[in-house]
């Protein structure tokens, strides 16, 4: 399936942030749970291309116990698998998991690059302009601002062109954040 241009695009981005990602030799916690175990086998199996999508639309949630390490290398396909899925009733969209996985996992944000931040803060904005009925349907617009609000805070990406301007008469003074 072909992405569309503004799928392709925000994808590209995606890519180049996080496409050279190291693949982690551990992907889960090896904490003998069998369900987290058979998580760290399917990472293990695979390498991005390979990965099965149907592991991500059919209930179960493999993102649950992926550690930060392996959701970048991961990231392009994961959006990937957002980018392509419908959502479709009594399954998955395979943004759902994605989605919990950006609201839950605190140790993920907090080890992103503003780089990184800024583009997935791209990439939840971009959901939202072109899958807004999806994302109502298959999880919540509530949840779904929530999210976004969490990754902006920490993002370099202005949402306003005022706060655009004040943000660039502050990045003048020596105090100024990175962004």
């Amino acid at each position: 399936m072909e992405l569309a241009p503004d799928d392709a695009s925000i994808r590209k981005e995606i890519e180049s942030v996080f496409g050279s990602a190291a693949r982690p030799k551990v992907f889960t916690v090896a904490d003998g749970d069998p369900e987290c175990m058979d998580y760290d086998r399917l990472f293990h199996a695979h390498i991005p291309v390979t990965l099965p999508i149907k592991e991500f639309v059919s209930g179960m949630d493999p993102l649950s116990e992926l550690l930060p390490d392996g959701m970048k290398y991961l990231f392009p396909t994961l959006v990937d698998f957002v980018l392509r899925t419908p959502c479709q009733v009594h399954s998955g969209w395979a943004g759902v998991g994605l989605l919990n996985k950006l609201w839950g996992d605190s140790e993920f944000r907090q080890q992103c690059t503003a780089i990184e931040k800024d583009v997935i803060t791209k990439f939840l904005r971009h959901l939202r302009k072109t899958r807004l009925d999806l994302i109502g349907e298959c999880y919540s617009i509530e949840d779904f601002d929530k999210i976004s609000s969490l990754w902006e805070a920490g993002s370099c990406v202005l949402s306003t062109p005022a706060a655009q301007s004040t943000s660039s008469a502050a990045s003048s003074s020596p105090s100024s954040s990175p962004c």
